[in-house]
């Protein structure tokens, strides 16, 4: 449990934890100061309480993530609307990629970007696979072409303009991609297809300030086969 408690030395008894804590875990107790209590073991590790404190007198473990940085009060004046506008704008699908290796630096700068993003309840239970081998990314694009196609997952249409690239000696999945992420979930409620497209969409837009050229989501659910 990474919330530990509180610091008598630091808490000036603002209630600010209390307010704030999702699962009501802080409140003022008998000796008339703020306590934590978590007996059942539910405390969402999301990091509200130790983002409000003003006096940092949360003791946590292993919260790197929520620590504060010049700027974080006021996002607005990290990246001015304009700007950020304007990279919504130049955003494109990409459907013929190169095949350039991408730097491990630079996979890790994207993988960092996705970890930031909100979930349900802050639920982490997407993991996410990388493949960079092409003859896998070659066997998982003829997979999925076969459920387009022969099983017509979305209709005919779409299995004839599968049938079409695959005609043309073209990856209709991939687009010759040198890299696939893919999103997995065990979550039987199916709350994780939402939680991976926001996780994905903060990979994309990473993607994009480091001149990585990307396609759209994917993410899966249920058992591995």
């Amino acid at each position: 449990m990474p919330i530990l408690g509180i610091d008598g030395n630091k808490c000036v008894q603002c209630e600010e934890c209390v307010h704030d804590c999702p699962k009501f875990l802080f409140s003022r107790g008998n000796s008339g100061l703020v306590e934590f209590a978590d007996p059942y073991n539910s405390c969402l590790q999301c990091g509200h309480c130790v983002a409000v404190c003003p006096t940092d007198a949360i003791l946590r473990r292993n919260m790197e993530d929520v620590e504060s940085f010049p700027g974080i009060e006021t996002p607005e004046h990290l990246v001015n609307y304009v700007n950020f506008f304007h990279l919504l704008q130049a955003k494109r699908s990409i459907r013929r990629y190169k095949k350039d290796i991408v730097p491990q630096t630079v996979l890790d700068q994207i993988f960092a970007a996705i970890r930031y993003a909100p979930a349900g309840s802050n639920s982490r239970t997407i993991t996410y696979t990388l493949i960079s081998d092409p003859s896998k990314i070659h066997t998982l694009s003829e997979m999925a072409s076969e459920l387009f196609v022969l099983k017509g997952i979305f209709g005919p249409v779409y299995g004839q303009h599968v049938q079409q690239k695959i005609n043309r000696g073209l990856d209709p999945i991939f687009c010759g991609a040198p890299h696939v992420l893919i999103a997995d979930s065990q979550d039987e409620m199916g709350f994780d297809i939402v939680n991976a497209t926001v996780a994905l969409t903060y990979g994309m837009l990473a993607a994009e300030t480091l001149g990585v050229e990307h396609a759209g989501l994917g993410c899966s659910r249920g058992q591995r086969g």
